[in-house]
């Protein structure tokens, strides 16, 4: 992968989601889980909170860069999939339009269709 296309998406992976590490992560420093104190709350959010993800990554052994790799096909391949479904109709740039593309997920290809969720009632009727 380039390292244009990396520094493209990189800040897309530093402000979200990290699912191998079951985080949010903002400007790359994993985000609290937000539980509530009086929880016994063991998960990877409380325990890494306030660190940098490259230092969790190097400290459980797990290869950043590899995984952002990943991270950013798959990205590549969604943001495919919606310029595809808004060149076809099937979403829409409108924010008023009831298939507004900021309603909807991608949820992959199923016999050579992309399927999109909406966000809200999580049903695929795009």
């Amino acid at each position: 992968m380039s390292e244009e296309i990396r520094a493209k998406y990189l800040d897309i992976l530093n402000n979200r989601f990290d699912y191998k590490l079951q985080a949010y992560v903002l400007d790359g420093i994993v985000q609290d889980c937000g539980h509530q104190d009086d929880d016994e709350c063991n998960c990877e959010a409380r325990r890494y909170a306030n660190r940098s993800l490259d230092s969790v990554y190097e400290e459980k052994g797990w290869n950043l860069k590899e995984h952002q790799d990943t991270q950013i096909t798959l990205q590549i391949i969604a943001d495919k999939a919606f310029d595809k479904a808004l060149a076809d109709g099937r979403l829409s740039k409108n924010p008023s339009a009831s298939n507004y593309e900021g309603n909807y997920m991608f949820m992959g290809n199923d016999k050579g269709k992309d399927t999109f969720k909406h966000v809200q009632s999580r049903k695929y009727d795009v």
